[in-house]
């Protein structure tokens, strides 16, 4: 399929997405062929994860499927306007692995301090550890 140039392109889309509004099938397959390679490289560039790519773009169309009737041809190109609502989505996903990492990182802390005040705890969940094991005769002796 031979790329079609960049006014084109945006004339095709722009009158695909009223029709993905009234819940036109065949239009979004269209759409999809048109834009599914660019959309997916935004989304690889940011995520530099493949999986994670996938998983936005699949997102990305099922938003446009049920919000096509909100695109303003006044406001942005097409291309432009998915372009941002797939890069958006990327960028909430990064941001929601940044929180991941600092809670982890945070219990982790925390874990750390616990052990710092109180020597003693790591002790129990090793002693614990050893009840449950093969060295629980020797452990009974020194107690």
């Amino acid at each position: 399929m031979a790329v079609a140039p960049s006014s084109d392109r945006n004339a095709r889309l722009a009158a695909l997405l009223p029709r993905i509004a009234l819940g036109d099938q065949a239009a979004f397959g269209e759409l999809y062929e048109l834009t599914s390679a660019h959309l997916y490289g935004c989304a690889l560039r940011i995520l530099r994860n493949p999986p994670a790519a996938e998983e936005i773009l699949q997102e990305a169309y099922v938003n446009v499927w049920h919000h096509a009737g909100a695109y303003e041809v006044a406001r942005s190109q097409p291309l432009t306007w998915l372009t941002t609502i797939v890069r958006n989505r990327c960028l909430d996903q990064l941001r929601r692995r940044e929180i991941d990492t600092v809670k982890d990182d945070a219990r982790i802390g925390r874990r750390r301090a616990e052990r710092e005040l109180d020597p003693r705890a790591g002790m129990q969940t090793d002693t614990r550890r050893l009840d449950r094991g093969p060295e629980r005769p020797l452990l009974q002796h020194i107690r």
